[in-house]
């Protein structure tokens, strides 16, 4: 297969990723998708509930793969947090417009 035919097949694809990242909501989607992720694959890989991943969680843990999945995990929930507060400042302001138009 020609590079130029797996362009075009990969192109549609690569359309959609770009309009919804381009979105507020699709930025935040994908943030809350890859917390929730990180978390998932943290707990399971590096933090595992027996003996030995007790044993060998101070050597795991200081891996590259669980140093990014921790950074995944710290950003998102930074992001998430900021999500809710501009959506808290949003609301409170569109409250505030209807209660002064009111008055």
């Amino acid at each position: 297969m020609m590079l130029t035919e797996m362009f075009e097949q990969v192109k549609p694809t690569m359309n959609w990723l770009k309009d919804t990242l381009s979105t507020t909501i699709g930025l935040y989607s994908v943030w809350i998708i890859g917390h929730y992720i990180a978390v998932q694959l943290y707990v399971h890989h590096c933090a595992n509930l027996s003996i030995t991943g007790f044993m060998l969680s101070p050597i795991v843990c200081a891996t590259p793969y669980c140093k990014g999945l921790v950074w995944v995990i710290n950003n998102g929930s930074y992001m998430i947090t900021n999500m809710w507060i501009l959506v808290g400042t949003w609301i409170s302001v569109n409250i505030f417009k209807t209660i002064q138009k009111n008055t």
